[in-house]
């Protein structure tokens, strides 16, 4: 997996820090608002009440007071003595009451008459005489002069606040002649207030602190532990830590079981994924093992391929392999499918195509055989285009097969389509017959081998790049690299502008060659084989290297050593390879033998022509006869090879392609 950086590793989330937590706080949030709202609601309620009670209990406590009044006149010592006296008493000790009062006001006085008063503990009077004055609040004048039936009014005595609850007695004629009244000390009132509101905050805050820890309980219970359990589990995913398989409990139906019941189902599916791409980077690298090197160059050609699979693996290949005669087989092929079963078909074909070229020397017999091969065992029915084309240096040509692959192409200062008409495809049907077209190469010439994938490439739109437009591009490939050099890759960039990000749908595959040709030097490579002499002889009475009018003479004497190599140099062990290079420098035509044989001087026992004896000498005639024909002769071991050198000058400017 993708290795992440210390720095970007993520934490492990805190209950401080986590979503329960918050839900937790702008509910705790909630709550205290909806106590503070409740409080006060509670506190207006309660003054309300308590207004209510003591309005009612003045009321009450003056009506009484003004009864006993009525009935006991002025005689307070009756009065003190009644069970009335003590009932007051009582009233006023259990409801908190200061006092009972009675104010008199004699007809047409402006001034209290009399005045009776009743404590907790005591009852007097205050007996006024004429021009005395007791004096009384606005309120208590209103009374009178019967404009309100009753009043709260609050006055101040002693440096304390009373609230005082009052109303009129009235005679017959409705004139208010006496005020009963009920004085209370405000702080009582403001104590029971606040009493009762402390009990309600306590009463209220306790139920919802009750309610906030079974919300929390839950919170912690269905949410947070499920979703911190799958947050472990995430961050091994992120972290790179080796993935469990042990699945997450699944309890209940509600979001996060059904989210447990989704992870682990994830959890499976990456599971298998990562097995999977196990096997598909395996079969990569396989893959990649398989295919050659994208450069390659020698002397007579240079090589630049590319290959992009659409998917990790892909079915397309090339290949490229040097024949035993020096002959170069340049391969490109499509298998039907993508992914790992068209990376294993593809690996069959490869192995099948290098080991027949060992075997076979022509393209359509190469396609033939592979075909007969492929079919034998093709039970998942799938297929390849196979594109074949062997390249003979020192003939100067192309020659080609076809099964049913796209044309390539000739590039010189135009195109050359090798749209020769295209046999069956390989997997199909045995016993197929392959054919080959063999055309002339020049110096210079680049042959371009491609897969579908390149002109079938798809822009944003939909749009298919298509073969006009490919042809452009390898115009402009070409002019702008002569030697391939980065040939393909510049094809594949201008494809890829093309589709300008598009999904690539198929594999795209190319492979560049620039068949050059060396006139200072040719070589021949084949098996020290004695049936290989026919190969030895086109390669030496064709080498434009060699003048013409010497062709034949130095064919009798190149055969010669290719006979003694192959006789001697292998000495009947398995066959070894023979190396046969030419090079002229106008100057002196040198054909220089390589071979991996045990170590042998074809030089040290030849003869002189005057000391050559028939009767004796029997099977020397033939390297003298070489050796006579070339002008200097040189013979090394290195690196265990053997290396012989035969020189023969020429004349001054001479050379093969001016005879």
């Amino acid at each position: 997996m993708k290795e992440i950086k210390k720095n970007q590793q993520p934490g492990r989330i805190s209950f401080w820090r986590s979503i329960s937590f918050r839900i937790i706080i702008m509910v705790v949030i909630l709550l205290l608002a909806a106590t503070i709202v409740l409080v006060i609601n509670n506190k207006r309620s309660v003054e309300e009440n308590v207004d209510e009670y003591y309005s009612l209990s003045g009321k009450i406590v003056s009506e009484i007071a003004a009864l006993v009044a009525e009935k006991y006149g002025n005689d307070y010592d009756a009065f003190v003595k009644s069970e009335v006296a003590e009932v007051l008493r009582r009233i006023c000790r259990e409801y908190e009451i200061r006092g009972v009062y009675i104010e008199i006001r004699l007809p047409d006085k402006n001034y209290s008459h009399d005045v009776l008063e009743i404590t907790d503990t005591e009852i007097w009077n205050y007996g006024l005489t004429e021009g005395e004055d007791y004096p009384i609040s606005e309120a208590e004048e209103k009374i009178f002069d019967g404009e309100l039936e009753s009043a709260i009014d609050k006055y101040t005595d002693n440096g304390k606040e009373y609230v005082s609850f009052m109303h009129g007695l009235y005679d017959n004629t409705g004139k208010c002649y006496a005020i009963c009244g009920v004085d209370f000390l405000k702080s009582d009132v403001n104590e029971d207030i606040e009493e009762g509101s402390t009990r309600a905050i306590v009463f209220v805050v306790s139920i919802f602190a009750g309610l906030l820890l079974i919300l929390i309980f839950i919170l912690y219970n269905q949410i947070f532990s499920p979703v911190n359990k799958i947050s472990r589990r995430m961050r091994g995913f992120v972290n790179g830590e080796e993935i469990s398989e042990e699945k997450l409990e699944v309890r209940g139906s509600d979001e996060f079981a059904q989210m447990a019941k989704d992870f682990n189902t994830m959890n499976d599916e990456i599971h298998e994924y990562i097995r999977t791409m196990e096997t598909v980077n395996a079969a990569a690298n396989i893959q990649a093992g398989m295919i050659p090197e994208p450069e390659y160059e020698t002397k007579d050609l240079k090589i630049d391929a590319c290959m992009k699979p659409a998917k990790n693996v892909g079915g397309d290949f090339y290949d490229y392999i040097r024949m035993p005669d020096g002959r170069v087989c340049f391969v490109i092929a499509d298998v039907s499918g993508k992914g790992i079963s068209a990376a294993l078909f593809m690996a069959q074909v490869i192995t099948a195509i290098r080991y027949n070229t060992r075997q076979y020397d022509s393209p359509a017999d190469l396609l033939k055989i592979l075909n007969d091969d492929i079919t034998l065992y093709n039970s998942a029915q799938m297929f390849v285009t196979v594109f074949i084309a062997v390249y003979d240096p020192a003939a100067g040509t192309l020659t080609c097969a076809n099964a049913g692959h796209n044309p390539p192409y000739l590039i010189r200062d135009k195109l050359i389509p090798l749209d020769h008409e295209p046999d069956l495809l390989i997997g199909l049907f045995e016993a197929e017959e392959y054919h080959n077209v063999t055309v002339k190469v020049q110096p210079d010439d680049i042959l371009f081998l491609y897969t579908d994938g390149v002109n079938e490439a798809v822009s944003k739109d939909g749009r298919f790049l298509g073969t006009a437009k490919m042809e452009e591009i390898l115009l402009q490939a070409k002019e702008k690299f002569p030697e391939t050099g980065e040939f393909t890759k510049t094809v594949l960039e201008e494809v890829e502008a093309f589709s300008e990000g598009a999904e690539q749908h198929d594999d795209i595959t190319m492979m560049a060659v620039l068949l050059k040709k060396d006139e200072k030097s040719r070589s021949l490579v084949m098996e020290a084989d004695l049936n290989a002499v026919r190969n030895v002889r086109d390669y030496i009475l064709t080498n434009p290297l060699i003048p013409e009018k010497d062709r034949k003479k130095v064919y009798l004497a190149v055969e010669e050593v290719f006979v003694n190599v192959c006789k001697y140099a292998y000495n009947d062990r398995d066959q070894g390879m023979v190396r046969i290079d030419v090079s002229n420098d106008q100057n002196e035509l040198e054909i220089r033998f390589t071979d991996s044989g045990i170590p042998y001087d074809p030089t040290a026992d030849v003869q002189s022509v005057h000391e050559y004896d028939p009767d004796t000498m029997i099977g020397g005639l033939g390297k003298l006869l070489a050796f006579t024909i070339m002008d200097r002769t040189e013979y090394k071991y290195e690196n265990e090879q053997n290396i012989l050198i035969l020189r023969k000058k020429l004349e001054k400017g001479e050379n093969g392609n001016d005879n």
